[in-house]
């Protein structure tokens, strides 16, 4: 992803960073942007790998939607007390 800044009539394109920016907006005020996007793959990952351990150790339904709501908390659980 690349930010465009228009500075007295000319484009400089250089590639968005990583890491917390600080931003102004027209009030004044100032906030810092973060991408998100790391955590939310991360989220979905830690959801899909809870309902697979869930429907193989228990074979139900129900079970994997509720162990799927949990996420990493299960995930974490599972391989800490499993039989």
């Amino acid at each position: 992803m690349t930010r465009v800044v228009l500075r007295s009539d000319k484009i400089d394109r250089r590639p968005e960073p990583c890491e917390a920016t600080e931003v102004t907006n027209m009030n004044g005020n100032r906030y810092y942007g973060v991408r998100v996007e790391g955590a939310k793959y991360g989220v979905s990952f830690g959801t899909a790998l809870a309902i697979a351990i869930s429907y193989t150790a228990n074979h139900s339904i129900l079970w994997a939607i509720v162990h799927g709501i949990l996420g990493w908390l299960y995930v974490i659980y599972y391989a800490l007390f499993r039989t």
